[in-house]
Order: C-alpha cells, then structure tokens, then sequence
C-alpha cells in the first residue's frame, strides 16, 4: 500500500520542480517568450568592424552575422545566412530600440532575403515594411550589406 502513495508523490514533486522538473520553467511573472524566429544567442556571432552611427537617426547599429556565412565567389551569402542589425539610443547606448533580421532563403522575395523586426524588450515580432528594407539594402555593394565584418 506505501508503493501507490510513493509513486504518487514522487510524480506530484517531479511535475512542480521539486525533483527533476524544468528549472527554466516559465514563472508566471515571467515576460512573454520570444518569438520562435527570433535568432537566440546572435551576440556570439561574427560581428561587424564598427558600428555605424547614424546622427541623423539618433541610433547606433551594431551588426551580426550567423557563423560561416560569407558571400561566395558569386558574391551572394549562401542560404542560410542570418544577420541582425540591433539598434541603439546614440544618447545611451545601452538603450536597444529595435532589432532587424535579416535571413537569407532560397525564394526570399526581395533578391533572396526576407526582413523581419523584433520588439527589443519583449523580442515579439514586430509589422515592418519590408520593402522599405530591402529598397535600401538594394543599394548596399556587397549583397545588400554595407558594412565589413570581421
């Protein structure tokens, strides 16, 4: 009889956390999760020689690409690549504003990428005017990126 009201307990501290539950469950305090395009851990990656100030914007842009991804002799980044353009309150750069990704598939619509925009708090994906990116991209030289990597 000690056997069933073992196991019960057991399963009952296994499922709240108490032995060998998640302890990365969400609290129920906890902010929104991000959204699952979101490229997670992008701060690790190949990052750009400078980054660019934009007084005129009033932002700093630090920009990433995902690791390995290089144009090729064609010029074209393969697909696959990922590149984030974080952006940052040139008063307090510590302030992030907004986070763009930019991702690299094989029908992308505008020239084999799509655009995408990221709440910076909450990283919940953001409506962008992805034509307007990809209008300005159009002009960068190397693959619609103007900015040299590392």
């Amino acid at each position: 009889m000690r056997r069933p009201a073992l196991l019960a307990l057991l399963s009952l501290l296994m499922s709240c956390g108490g032995l060998g539950g998640s302890r990365d469950a969400p609290r129920a305090d906890a902010p929104p999760a991000a959204d699952p395009g979101f490229p997670d851990g992008y701060e690790r990656w190949t990052a750009a020689s400078a980054p660019v100030v934009d007084e005129a914007a009033g932002e700093v842009r630090e920009l990433f690409r995902s690791p390995g991804a290089r144009p090729g002799r064609d010029g074209r980044h393969p697909v696959g690549t990922v590149m984030v353009k974080v952006h940052k309150d040139l008063g307090d750069r510590a302030l992030v504003t907004r986070i763009d990704v930019r991702r690299r598939t094989a029908d992308g619509p505008y020239e084999g990428w799509t655009y995408e925009s990221y709440d910076a708090a909450s990283l919940a994906r953001l409506p962008s005017d992805a034509e307007t990116c990809a209008l300005c991209h159009a002009a960068a030289p190397d693959d619609g990126t103007y900015t040299l990597f590392r």
